[in-house]
């Protein structure tokens, strides 16, 4: 499945660039979040944004008890669609969603213990934002979403699965690059 969603997103995101207008390349300017956006303006009052996240982080940890290792790996695509409104010349409202399919893979080992946890699911998230352009190709936003996602987990500590069901609202700023 994640190749498939991966081959429909690098498709879109390098043949709608030749139809469209503008396009770009942008990042959220938190340290915590490292998704990349590839907005495309599709018309004066639209733009469609992929988006991919990918995230390996690896934890050696050694006491005088035990000694253990955690890996965690996520990985996340998909795309957003949004209207977008002039408020004044350099600035824009835009408003619409994003959606998104996320894999997660969580690994504990040590001596005494072993186990790995590996959950995927979808995300659909109304997000409204606000954009400046400080110059012709390089523009500055702050937005807000709220996030609906719902996932599986499956885990070899105790063999069981979960359904999760979440919402929350998101903030970010991200700044975007036209060519």
């Amino acid at each position: 499945m994640k190749k498939h969603i991966l081959v429909a997103f690098i498709s879109l995101a390098v043949t709608a660039p030749t139809s469209a207008t503008e396009w770009g390349i942008g990042f959220s300017t938190q340290s915590d979040d490292q998704t990349i956006y590839f907005p495309i303006k599709a018309g004066d009052k639209l733009r469609i944004e992929p988006f991919f996240r990918e995230e390996s982080i690896t934890y050696n940890r050694e006491s005088i008890f035990d000694r253990y290792k955690i890996t965690s790996k996520s990985f996340s695509v998909g795309m957003g669609v949004f209207g977008i409104t002039n408020i004044k010349e350099k600035s824009q409202l835009y408003y619409g969603a994003r959606v998104s399919y996320q894999e997660t893979e969580y690994t504990y080992k040590s001596e005494n213990l072993n186990f790995k946890n590996e959950s995927d699911g979808y995300q659909f998230s109304p997000t409204i934002g606000f954009e400046y352009m400080l110059t012709d190709n390089i523009l500055i936003a702050g937005e807000a979403e709220w996030t609906y996602s719902d996932t599986s987990l499956k885990s070899t500590y105790d063999n069981e699965g979960v359904d999760t069901k979440r919402s929350e609202t998101e903030k970010r700023f991200i700044l975007r690059y036209l060519f």
